[in-house]
């Protein structure tokens, strides 16, 4: 029984003292609190660019859809663009896609593209912008 004491009281002692090395405040201060903020950062200018994307024609073919795009470089610089088209069918609902990439458009010229539909859609289509995102250029 006296074996058993001398192991409970100090197992109980280390547990009753939290058995860390982090010092407790005073009695009566403001326990310390800490705030993981995220850090902050301010979005880059024109990184959403829709307004550099004109779609200029958007029609069903045999098998899925063409879509042609007009992306002007609104910028000072020469940009990557990369733009996302959402087609969609009779019932209004996006359900095909067409994806654009550029990698180099000098400041201020526009580059014009007939890109394809992704997935066969039936019936009559009708295409808007989905993301359009412009970047370094490459």
């Amino acid at each position: 029984m006296f074996n058993r004491l001398l192991f409970i009281l100090p197992v109980a002692a280390l547990l009753l003292s939290g058995c860390g090395d982090k010092t407790q405040p005073p009695a009566g201060a403001a326990p310390e609190t800490t705030s993981a903020a995220a850090p902050t950062s301010k979005a880059k200018p024109g990184v959403d660019v829709k307004a550099d994307v004109k779609i200029t024609s958007c029609a069903a073919n045999a098998w899925t859809q063409d879509v042609v795009i007009e992306v002007t470089n609104s910028s000072a610089e020469p940009a990557k663009y990369v733009v996302g088209v959402d087609i969609s069918g009779p019932d209004g609902k996006p359900s095909s896609e067409a994806r654009f990439v550029e990698n180099r458009i000098e400041a201020g010229k526009t580059h014009t593209e007939k890109i394809p539909g992704d997935t066969p859609i039936k019936g009559a289509v009708t295409c808007a912008v989905g993301e359009a995102r412009r970047l370094p250029a490459q």
